[in-house]
């Protein structure tokens, strides 16, 4: 099974700083994605929202150098969760990061003028992709994620 997430986008607000139950630092991003549909000979925007999750070394570099409007490339997967809030039952989905590139403003074409944040400072492969999983100890259940929003 491949669960394996990949978007590019624009930070709609500062990230927010979190702790899990554990005492983990995690860091909350919202991801505006765009998209262009041809309608009736003009092209109309569609904005998705996302909401992407980073953790440890990773949540504490995002919290330091990542602020709205920065355009960002995250590689995760999909977490979905069911969780209950005032005696309604909420569906969520985010993407848990394991690896963010900032794309400066300034940004040209080639890979090497991208930053890689790479958790826990793993080393990046020749292609600049890192090959990690969080392991399942790293990473509270999805209702505890949830709750602490």
């Amino acid at each position: 099974m491949i669960n394996r997430v990949f978007l590019l986008g624009n930070l709609g607000s500062d990230p927010k700083i979190k702790y899990t139950r554990d005492g983990l630092v995690m860091v909350v991003l919202r991801l505006a994605t765009n998209e262009f549909i041809r309608q009736n000979g003009s092209y109309k925007k569609i904005t998705d929202w996302h909401t992407v999750l980073a953790f440890g070394k990773l949540a504490e570099f995002c919290s330091s150098h990542l602020r709205k409007g920065d355009r960002i490339f995250v590689e995760g997967k999909l977490r979905s969760s069911t969780f209950e809030v005032d005696n309604k039952i909420i569906k969520a989905s985010s993407v848990v990061a394991r690896a963010i590139k900032i794309i400066p403003r300034s940004a040209q074409k080639d890979e090497l003028s991208y930053t890689e944040i790479a958790r826990d400072g793993l080393e990046l492969s020749k292609n600049g992709v890192i090959s990690e999983e969080l392991s399942p100890d790293e990473i509270e259940s999805e209702e505890e994620i949830f709750d602490i929003f």
